[in-house]
C-alpha cells in the first residue's frame, strides 16, 4: 500500500465521521467519563502495528462516490476490522470511547443513511454529544499511524500546482 493511500483512506474515515457529527461541544462531559480499567467490547491490548494497519485500510476509498450500498459495505467492513483489533494499551479514555462510538456507527449506517440528507441529520444528532471523543480518537489515530505511511524524504520544494501547458 502506497504511503498516499494510507493518508487518503485515513482522511476518508476522519472526513466521513466529521460530516455525521455536528459542530460545537460544550466540553462539559469530559470529566464524567467512566476511567475505570476494565474495559468491555473490542480488545484493548492491540499491537500499535495491528491497529494501525485496520486503521488505514484502504478499502473505504476504493469504493464509487454514488454506490451508497458499496460504501456502507466497506464501513462495515472497515468497522469490523477495527473490532477485531481493538486498540493500543494506554490509549486514553475520550480516544477509546470515540473508537467504541465510530465503530457503532459504521456498524449501524446503510446506504440510505448514507444518502439521504435527513437520515445524515439523524445520525449527527445521535452521535453529537460523541463529537469531543471522536475527534480524541482520531487526534490519537493520526498521532500513531499517519505519521508511519508519510514518508519524510518528501521534498519540500516540489511544485504546488500543475505547469499549464
Amino acid at each position: 500500500m502506497t504511503p498516499l493511500k494510507r493518508c487518503t483512506a485515513a482522511t476518508a474515515a476522519a472526513l466521513f465521521v466529521f460530516s455525521l457529527s455536528a459542530c460545537g461541544d460544550d466540553g462539559d462531559d469530559k470529566d464524567n467519563k467512566d476511567s475505570s480499567s476494565e474495559q468491555e467490547g473490542p480488545a484493548a491490548d492491540a499491537s500499535e502495528e495491528d491497529f494501525c494497519e485496520a486503521f488505514n485500510d484502504p478499502s473505504l476509498t476504493d469504493v464509487a462516490e454514488d454506490d451508497y450500498e458499496a460504501q456502507a459495505d466497506a464501513l462495515h467492513s472497515y468497522a469490523d476490522a477495527l473490532e477485531d483489533v481493538g486498540t493500543p494499551e494506554g490509549i486514553p479514555d475520550d480516544a477509546r470511547n470515540g473508537y467504541e462510538v465510530l465503530v457503532e456507527a459504521y456498524h449501524e449506517i446503510d446506504a440510505d443513511d448514507l444518502e439521504d440528507e435527513d437520515a445524515q441529520a439523524d445520525l449527527e444528532e445521535k452521535y453529537k454529544d460523541d463529537e469531543a471523543d471522536i475527534e480524541a480518537f482520531f487526534a490519537y489515530a493520526a498521532e500513531k499511524c499517519v505519521a508511519e505511511g508519510v514518508p519524510s524524504d518528501v521534498p519540500t520544494d516540489a511544485p504546488t500546482e500543475s505547469p499549464s501547458e
